[in-house]
């Protein structure tokens, strides 16, 4: 989608947007989209300016590289496993600055946690193909770029052991090298088969964190719950936030 936001748009663009798939919106057709959603409701919810402004400053405060930077840009051209590794890597080094005392810092837990979770979700769906029998297998295959990518880090490193052992580098019962698979390999395979276990609460986890990050801008967002699927998802929602929380070694995690 390509949206100009302060002129109209030519009908030579908007043909060429269409032979090419991109949705051209112009400014205007934005707002009386957005007019047209919230027309006759009290309270606009999701779709309140002061909502987004205060949403943008959150992050503007963590700075505009690294996580914000990744998430509004190279998150959305990888669905696959570096999507998952690199929002881990990226928010470990923002965890300095998130000590959970300022309600922007758990704007940006929630926000990180709504795109982790559909990297998740493609984990869960390798696994659905594969079987639950092989999951380790298939984590770790996943957080690798795929079976064959596994297969020659797994010899590399092989290969190394063994040259660091013949050289004397590493000796039995000393040093040896940091493990190949990184160290929430084991608790992530614990929480795609919590996900696969219950999948009517598990699509529900998205909704959930959104309406969590919303309530924090002063939006309602959707009116609380009580089915037995909604209960089980905040639970899972929970279990998601405390796998981010420990694999970005953070100190503290948002509470349902």
């Amino acid at each position: 989608m390509a949206a100009f936001l302060q002129k109209p748009i030519a009908p030579h663009q908007r043909d060429l947007g269409q032979r090419l798939g991109v949705l051209m919106l112009s400014g205007n057709e934005i707002r009386e989209w957005c007019q047209h959603l919230t027309n006759g409701v009290p309270a606009p919810g999701y779709f309140e300016e002061s909502a987004y402004d205060e949403y943008a400053t959150s992050w503007a405060k963590l700075g505009t590289n690294g996580l914000a930077e990744y998430l509004r840009t190279d998150y959305w051209f990888h669905f696959d496993f570096r999507n998952l590794q690199n929002v881990i890597v990226h928010l470990r080094k923002a965890v300095g600055k998130l000590s959970g005392n300022e309600t922007w810092h758990k704007i940006i837990a929630w926000d990180s946690a709504a795109h982790l979770s559909l990297t998740i979700f493609d984990l869960c769906r390798q696994v659905r193909m594969l079987g639950l029998s092989s999951i380790g297998d298939t984590t770790a295959s996943y957080l690798f770029g795929g079976p064959a990518s596994l297969k020659a880090r797994r010899d590399l490193y092989a290969r190394v052991q063994q040259l660091l052992s013949s050289t004397g580098v590493v000796a039995q019962g000393g040093p040896a090298l940091p493990p190949l698979d990184p160290p929430y390999s084991q608790a992530l395979a614990e929480l795609a088969i919590r996900f696969i276990e219950r999948p009517h609460s598990a699509i529900l986890i998205p909704l959930i964190v959104q309406d969590n990050l919303w309530r924090l801008l002063g939006a309602e967002g959707v009116p609380p719950r009580d089915e037995k699927n909604f209960l089980a998802a905040e639970k899972l929602t929970q279990d998601l936030l405390d796998f981010l929380k420990n694999a970005a070694g953070a100190t503290w995690a948002p509470r349902v």
